[in-house]
């Protein structure tokens, strides 16, 4: 998804991250507010597509599915990058399962591949998918997010499977080939 972005939103605190920066050089003509309290500013109007707002995740990166009680464990786990999609499917859960239309990207990249990285050593041959509460790839190409998580992967017998509406898998094409 080539997104015209206009508005960065920019917790405070996450105003430094590698991730924060990138997006400010990928769009040095883009608006950008600072907010003390991201979780207040998400309950704010209506989110536009054209508007990404870029915050710390204080909560796991890393979580179960949750299975009615009389279902057998499933072994998935899925990992949080993001909320929101840019995509406006009608059909998707997330239009009416979020309680905002705001896209937010989780800058605490680093914290993101610790956890994962700890997960896979618990479960060395687990099954963990991205894309359960945004898609994975569209704007993995902004993020890097799925690429600093492939290298995790190798060596062990679990897997990354990624959730996508988008075809944009060039930049994964050229992470893969130098890793």
């Amino acid at each position: 998804m080539n997104a015209t972005i206009k508005k960065l939103v920019i917790e405070t605190q996450a105003a430094d991250d590698p991730l924060t920066r990138r997006l400010q050089s990928e769009y040095p003509h883009a608006a950008v507010e600072m907010v003390d309290d991201p979780v207040r500013f998400l309950s704010r109007s209506p989110a536009g597509k054209d508007t990404i707002v870029l915050m710390r995740h204080g909560g796991s990166f890393v979580k179960d599915f949750h299975l009615p009680p009389c279902s057998p464990p499933c072994g998935e786990r899925y990992i949080i990058t993001m909320l929101n999609c840019p995509y406006s499917c009608t059909y998707c859960y997330l239009q009416s399962y979020l309680d905002h239309r705001w896209i937010v990207l989780f800058s605490n990249t680093n914290d993101i591949s610790n956890e994962v990285r700890n997960a896979l050593e618990r479960d060395p041959s687990g099954r963990l998918t991205t894309g359960e509460l945004g898609d994975s790839l569209a704007l993995d190409h902004l993020t890097g997010a799925t690429a600093s998580l492939l290298p995790l992967f190798e060596g062990r017998d679990a897997y990354l499977e990624v959730r996508t509406k988008s075809a944009q898998v060039n930049h994964l094409i050229g992470a893969v080939s130098q890793g």
